[in-house]
């Protein structure tokens, strides 16, 4: 015991007291630490060896190897500087909370709802969004499992991205001399967008893809009619997701999951309320449901 209190009264104040981060921070407390200091926490040796140095019942030697697994450690390969465990557990002494782990974690739980936390489970997060540093939202994973989906969803792929990137520019300058924009384009603050094109040509989509990628940057969804993303599946990688007409249930699910896509800040969703592909002079008139949709 008095080895393990020696690891650490030694660690406590440069390891336990402070924040590390990079690499300087270790390198500070290095050049503050003396030597003999440095190797008396023992990092040389494994948890089991400086142990079994120390311990010879067979016993004993299972209690304090225990230690080592609170951090989810193998004691046969961890640093012996974690036998410091066996001082604030044995010599400090630990409190218990009443109700065991699950009441502290439900105690949490209610003083964040106090305090105004939205709490979200069973929603995996893709990145942290910070500002100066702070952390200010985050960017969900959109549902992968929609319990009996059938709906295509979108499975983006940066890497095949850059590469359409590269195709759909060429072809763009093929079939376009050049584009023009009237008037100017709107400032759009970083919350979900929804874009309603006219559908007139095969290109509508590539334009709208065209724009984000020069003016918006955001992360681009395209609903697509099932039969038509079925044919072009390679669409999905580039956002596109199915929606189909064949029952409620598959109406349900895509709205579901543009639900999801308009809860991510940052995202881009684009509709085309139509419906189907019109010759430009045909214009086409919106779908049913498709006002509704919006209004909700």
């Amino acid at each position: 015991m008095e080895y393990s209190a020696k690891i650490f009264n030694l660690s406590y104040e440069p390891f336990l007291t402070r924040d590390i981060h990079e690499w300087n921070d270790l390198k500070a407390i290095a050049q503050k630490m003396k030597p003999r200091d440095a190797l008396s926490l023992d990092f040389f040796s494994t948890m089991q060896k400086s142990i079994f140095k120390r311990i010879q019942s067979p016993f004993l030697r299972q209690i304090f190897l225990r230690f080592g697994t609170y951090s989810g450690s193998d004691p046969w390969l961890a640093p012996a500087t974690l036998n410091n465990i066996a001082h604030v557990e044995l010599g400090l002494g630990v409190f218990a909370a009443r109700g065991g782990m699950h009441a502290l974690t439900s105690a949490y739980q209610k003083l964040a709802i106090d305090l105004g936390v939205d709490i979200r489970l069973q929603n995996g997060v893709r990145s942290i969004l910070c500002t100066d540093g702070k952390a200010e939202d985050y960017r969900a994973e959109l549902p992968q499992n929609l319990q009996g989906a059938t709906m295509i969803q979108a499975k983006h792929n940066r890497y095949i991205r850059s590469f359409f990137n590269w195709y759909l520019d060429g072809l763009l300058r093929k079939d376009f001399s050049s584009f023009y924009a009237v008037g100017e384009m709107p400032a759009i603050p970083d919350t979900p967008l929804i874009v309603l094109p006219n559908h007139i040509s095969w290109h509508d989509g590539f334009l709208i893809d065209f724009i984000n990628r020069t003016k918006w940057n955001r992360t681009l969804y395209l609903m697509m009619l099932e039969k038509e993303l079925n044919k072009y599946r390679f669409f999905s990688v580039l956002g596109a997701f199915s929606i189909s007409y064949r029952s409620p249930q598959t109406i349900a699910e895509s709205l579901a999951y543009s639900a999801a896509v308009l809860r991510e800040p940052g995202s881009l969703l684009v509709l085309y309320p139509e419906g189907r592909l019109y010759l430009q002079e045909q214009p086409g008139r919106w779908q049913t449901g498709a006002l509704e949709y919006l209004a909700s």
